[in-house]
């Protein structure tokens, strides 16, 4: 039997993707965690903890790639050759993207306020 394309969006999405948990801080001073895929362009969550941030990446990390799959456009795979650079990522304006809660936040990111707590490479 034919797998459904959520099914498909499931199984690609733990593939490996590099994971890189970011903390910000809001306009009013509060700390919130950003977690996102790198090499998946526009794929991230966030989250008032580090665990709530992950958790709702995954979550998004499988209809970011069910999307994908529904639009017939490419998956991208990891490439550990080029998926280190945060530098300008980081500091890359995010247009049309609605986090429920934040839609405010997105219009006042503060860059230097935000600081990577790690990045995770799984084994291939």
């Amino acid at each position: 039997m034919a797998k459904t394309v959520q099914e498909r969006a499931l199984e690609l999405s733990k593939i490996g993707y590099i994971i890189e948990l970011l903390r910000d801080k809001t306009t009013d001073g509060d700390y919130i965690y950003l977690a996102r895929n790198p090499e998946l362009e526009g794929c991230m969550a966030q989250g008032l903890t580090e665990k709530e941030a992950l958790a709702n990446l995954e979550e998004v990390r499988v209809e970011h790639i069910e999307h994908l799959l529904e639009n017939n456009l490419p998956i991208p795979f990891p490439n550990r050759a080029t998926a280190t650079s945060t530098l300008t990522v980081l500091t890359q304006q995010v247009v049309g993207v609605t986090l429920p809660g934040f839609e405010d936040y997105l219009t006042n990111i503060q860059p230097n306020d935000r600081e990577i707590l790690y990045s995770i490479t799984p084994n291939s």
